[in-house]
């Protein structure tokens, strides 16, 4: 049975959500349409080239002829459909904007009205903030649910894993070591997202209860993640050397070209996410000095 109470309650997330399948939706429809021609076209190349042939040796029919055949690999036009053109590349790639706005907005909400009270006298206050942070953390799952159904899309329109393709023509959407193992990357490309979208909420949750104002508390959280992203892209490699980049860049999770270690970066994705649920934990441990946070931030 829905529950009224909840869909008002988790609404902003809800429409969230649906306008990002919706738009993703149509992304993917008019990239499978765009594929469509472009094969099309492609066809119609291989037989002018033939007729060509018949009396001219030219190579760039020869190279027409020899990609007749050649189609992009699943993995390829994943990698296309999510970077290649503005508008999802900025979608992908500032989604943590989005994530950490709403998986705070109903912790904020609660703790703004001192509603913490109230659950208190019916419940205890491990278990209350069990059951809040469980609502804010599902906000985790959004982006690589959304990569997946890209994903789904991706494999409905190439049909293929062969990655031969990449070599004849195609730019490397992966590194071909990547692409040779397509279920074990794809299956770590999406943990590595649910990881990381956990340190953008947790990162949300420790600034929460320090403010009064919803937008403040959205922007600083963005402050802090990105200051965190500019200490791991810049400071530390500055003092480690430069190779260590590729190894700790959380800032985009979308291109995979330099990482030297697939298995190495899901540890290090995982790692990030315990850290930062320990914070969360630390942070909101004392029950009193909580609510005294709280009651002091709400005039």
């Amino acid at each position: 049975m829905i529950n009224i109470k909840t869909i008002k309650q988790n609404l902003l997330s809800i429409v969230v959500i649906i306008a990002l399948f919706i738009f993703t939706t149509f992304l993917c429809y008019s990239y499978k349409i765009n594929t469509y021609h472009e094969n099309f076209e492609n066809r119609l190349g291989v037989m002018y080239c033939s007729v060509i042939l018949k009396y001219e040796d030219l190579d760039l029919c020869k190279s027409q002829i020899e990609r007749e055949n050649v189609t992009k690999d699943t993995l390829t036009l994943f990698q296309n459909i999510i970077q290649d053109e503005s508008l999802p590349y900025y979608l992908f790639n500032l989604s943590f904007i989005i994530i950490i706005a709403i998986s705070i907005f109903n912790v904020h909400k609660e703790f703004r009205s001192l509603n913490i009270k109230n659950n208190l006298t019916r419940m205890d206050y491990k278990k209350y903030l069990k059951k809040v942070f469980l609502n804010s953390y599902s906000h985790s799952l959004i982006i690589p649910l959304l990569v997946l159904y890209v994903f789904i899309w991706a494999y409905s329109i190439s049909g293929s894993f062969d990655y031969i393709g990449v070599t004849k023509g195609f730019y490397y959407s992966f590194p071909i070591e990547f692409l040779k193992i397509p279920f074990q990357f794809i299956i770590c490309y999406i943990l590595n997202l649910f990881f990381i979208n956990i340190v953008y909420i947790s990162i949300g949750l420790l600034v929460v209860k320090n403010n009064k104002n919803y937008i403040v508390s959205v922007i600083e959280s963005c402050i802090i993640f990105l200051a965190l992203v500019m200490f791991m892209s810049y400071v530390l490699p500055f003092m480690f050397g430069n190779k260590i980049y590729f190894y700790i860049d959380i800032f985009d999770m979308f291109s995979y070209f330099g990482r030297p270690s697939l298995s190495f970066f899901t540890i290090y994705c995982f790692i990030l996410s315990i850290i930062s649920i320990l914070l969360v934990y630390f942070s909101y441990r004392n029950q009193e000095k909580t609510i005294l946070i709280l009651e002091k931030n709400k005039y």
